[in-house]
């Protein structure tokens, strides 16, 4: 079929061309060589004619078809990022000791003892908002291998509060501008802490309110500030689920990230109040359940004649905030292809 082994050579060339272009994944067929006749011999026009090729590869873009027998994946620029996309982002807050930890408090968290978190073993990251003022809003994939201890009056007046300081452990200055743990809503925000604790410290034994926190989402009733719960969490669980597809989050199998573990509950930053009855109310902290679904548990609770102190037990969940201006490399922003901040 062919006449000489020069023109066997120049489909050879053509086809590595093809192969080794860096954008994306080409198949041949996609790609026209009918104008690149077989009998050029001067090497300065098969030359022309072979970039003539390669610039068709080169300039394909994620609106063309792909063929039905190739898997196309295109590099795009950061402005370009989607809403799900991967992020590789691996904290530095510079607080961390030696082994890279970060103690608890007890005087916020209410427990008996100190807990650590381990905040660079979070560092994959998935798009959930693309801000107009050039920012890019982040959850992580994974939640921590920690599982900590919210626990009585204590630990129900600092929820919201002490979630965000630790969420902000997970910050790097050389790339994030906000941090907050998810179900804070900065726009309209929670009380951090509740300094005004008489509905639950003890200090009476009549419930506060003879109804519950409503029912109603992304809502702050007016009595929130007196430990009477909010559902402005919701702002966060609904990006997180449009971007992701749902809320089940799995935790790290070691304190590394190297290994998925298992479907693990988390925080969300947000209280609830459960009236009963009047000698029965609980003051309740909410999470994501291993199924994905919201759920609260008591922290603090009068159960007939007496106060009785409970516990929120759950891994943390930290969004970020990304700064404007930044210009990672090009990726396909997929879990193996991720952009990249390092």
């Amino acid at each position: 079929f062919f006449k000489d082994k020069e023109n066997i050579a120049i489909i050879t060339l053509s086809l590595m061309i093809i192969i080794t272009i860096g954008v994306g994944k080409v198949v041949a067929d996609t790609i026209s060589a009918n104008d690149i006749p077989m009998s050029l011999t001067d090497s300065t026009k098969i030359k022309a004619k072979l970039d003539t090729l390669a610039n068709k590869a080169a300039t394909q873009n994620s609106s063309s078809t792909c063929p039905s027998k190739a898997i196309c994946q295109w590099k795009k620029s950061w402005s370009n990022v989607a809403i799900g996309d991967y992020v590789v982002m691996t904290p530095n807050p510079g607080t961390l000791d030696s082994q890279n930890r970060y103690p608890t408090d007890i005087s916020k968290t209410g427990s008996d003892s100190v807990q650590y978190i381990y905040p660079k073993q979070l560092n994959l990251w998935r798009v959930i908002k693309k801000n107009s003022d050039g920012t890019v809003d982040m959850v992580s994939e994974y939640v921590s291998s920690t599982k900590l201890y919210l626990e009585g009056a204590t630990g129900y007046a600092n929820y919201v509060g002490y979630l965000n300081t630790l969420a902000d452990q997970y910050k790097n200055p050389t790339y994030t501008k906000a941090t907050r743990h998810m179900g804070y809503y900065p726009s309209n925000p929670q009380t951090s802490t509740i300094t005004t604790t008489s509905a639950f410290d003890g200090t009476s034994n009549n419930a506060p309110w003879t109804s519950s926190t409503t029912s109603t989402l992304k809502q702050k009733p007016s009595n929130e500030s007196l430990g009477g719960g909010d559902t402005l969490y919701a702002y966060d669980t609904e990006l997180v689920q449009n971007a992701l597809g749902t809320l089940v989050a799995f935790n790290c199998d070691n304190n590394a990230c190297s290994t998925q573990g298992t479907e693990t509950s988390y925080f969300l930053a947000s209280r609830y109040y459960d009236y009963s009855q009047p000698t029965y109310y609980y003051f309740d902290g909410i999470e994501v359940d291993t199924s994905g679904n919201v759920d609260n548990d008591s922290i603090r609770y009068y159960n007939g004649s007496y106060w009785r102190d409970g516990y929120k037990h759950c891994a943390l969940r930290p969004i970020v905030t990304l700064k404007s201006g930044l210009n990672p490399s090009d990726a396909v922003g997929s879990k193996n292809d991720p952009f990249v901040f390092e």
